[in-house]
């Protein structure tokens, strides 16, 4: 079962990134609102819902939360869909005025294997040791940067690596181009590919 958690900030054109039927969906505190003005059907709300006026509004079953709590409220939405399913994408959670949930919600990738985050700009998953196709399609852009020392052979791009080791501290991935499909090799090391298109 595909699972998608929808987290402020929600993305715009959040229609276009959901498919038509068969996904379980879970909406994170205030993305409650956003989706109702979609009239986007939600299975489940999660979140401490400090920020909702009128709870009566949630047209779902609920998980509230404690608002003191170590996890975020988005974190916790994860942790369910993974009880639910390995196959989670995270649509939002990347944009608005706080850069440190921006920064939480990344570092959720190295916590949950195989989670995908989206948003109607951006692609991002985190890859292990292995071979991985991306087409161009509607993303312009590839950008790859080590999560640890990594290894790597890139084709099929405006700018090649053979056998490179990227340091963690080494942004050389930034912004590449793919020309229709784009090949990486991953030959140690953990990788965080990030789709993009302006």
């Amino acid at each position: 079962m595909k699972i998608f958690v929808i987290a402020p900030k929600v993305p715009m054109r959040l229609k276009d990134l959901l498919p038509t039927k068969d996904a379980y969906i879970i909406a994170v505190d205030q993305a409650v609102s956003e989706l109702n003005a979609l009239a986007i059907k939600y299975h489940l709300a999660v979140g401490d819902f400090d920020s909702l006026v009128d709870m009566t509004k949630i047209h779902s079953d609920i998980l509230k939360l404690n608002p003191i709590k170590d996890e975020s409220d988005t974190y916790k939405a994860i942790e369910i869909a993974y009880t639910k399913s390995d196959d989670v994408t995270l649509l939002g959670g990347l944009a608005g005025p706080r850069i440190d949930h921006l920064y939480a919600n990344l570092l959720l990738l190295q916590r949950f294997p195989n989670l995908t985050i989206m948003d109607e700009h951006n692609k991002i998953e985190i890859k292990p040791k292995g071979i991985y196709a991306y087409k161009k399609n509607a993303y312009n852009y590839i950008s790859l940067f080590a999560i640890e020392d990594t290894i790597i052979t890139l084709e099929g791009t405006k700018y090649l690596l053979d056998h490179y080791l990227i340091k963690k501290d080494n942004p050389i991935g930034l912004s590449n181009e793919i020309e229709d499909e784009a090949t990486i090799h991953i030959h140690e090391g953990l990788l965080l590919v990030i789709q993009s298109k302006d």
